[in-house]
């Protein structure tokens, strides 16, 4: 009668943890990271498994008290306990559907590339008076390699990009993104202007540069910390 009551309690734990952990990676891809998901489902259901093993091949032996097959059984069923709630103290990041830039990747992308964009913005807020005063500014400090310019390029880029609001959105289609590009579009006109037209274009880019801004939640030109 025990061995029969062993088998079921291990019959239960395995069963539980087959469901657990044989689901398929996509069902827990908008809870957890998925490498914590490999990490944390991999762990614990390998420990599940063979302590279930062990339950098997104890269950074999003769001689085996009735303590200790339930010992076995009960560890089954417990590593599938620990390995569930592992599984829900992970930290939760999006991947999809209307919160997923704003859960992870706006915030980490406001800290990484704000400082950047601003310091990019003091240096094209230093234009304008030579731009009002009819210097081309093709040859400027702005324009050259690893210079505010490419600044604005690479760092604004990426953080109009972390602002999608469904992974599957290509970036092409991110309002941010065509902020963006509107905005090197001008900088370009500004890079190419002539004396008689580069007070205009300067005037025209520091409207884009103002849109952009607004975009990715900065405060516009006007605002006292770009001064």
């Amino acid at each position: 009668l025990w061995q029969r009551s062993a088998v079921s309690a291990m019959a239960v734990a395995m069963t539980v943890a087959f469901m657990l952990f044989a689901v398929p990676t996509a069902a827990l891809r908008g809870s957890v990271r998925p490498s914590h998901q490999l990490l944390a489902s991999h762990s614990c259901s390998e420990r599940a498994q063979t302590v279930g093993a062990q339950c098997a091949q104890a269950l074999g032996e003769q001689g085996l008290s009735r303590r200790s097959a339930f010992r076995l059984a009960l560890q089954a069923g417990s590593a599938v306990v620990l390995g569930e709630a592992a599984l829900r103290q992970l930290p939760a990041y999006a991947s999809g559907g209307a919160t997923a830039g704003k859960t992870t990747s706006i915030p980490r992308a406001k800290a990484r590339y704000y400082g950047r964009i601003t310091e990019a913005v003091n240096s094209f807020l230093s234009l304008k008076a030579p731009a009002e005063a009819g210097t081309k500014l093709g040859g400027s400090d702005f324009f050259k390699e690893n210079g505010p310019y490419s600044e604005f390029m690479t760092a604004g880029y990426l953080l109009a990009v972390a602002f999608k609001i469904d992974a599957k959105i290509p970036p092409s289609r991110i309002a941010q993104v065509g902020k963006h590009g509107a905005l090197m579009a001008s900088l370009d006109k500004l890079k190419s202007a002539s004396p008689a037209n580069v007070g205009a274009a300067y005037a025209a880019a520091a409207v884009a540069l103002d849109d952009f801004l607004d975009s990715v939640e900065l405060p516009p030109l006007s605002d006292g910390r770009y001064e």
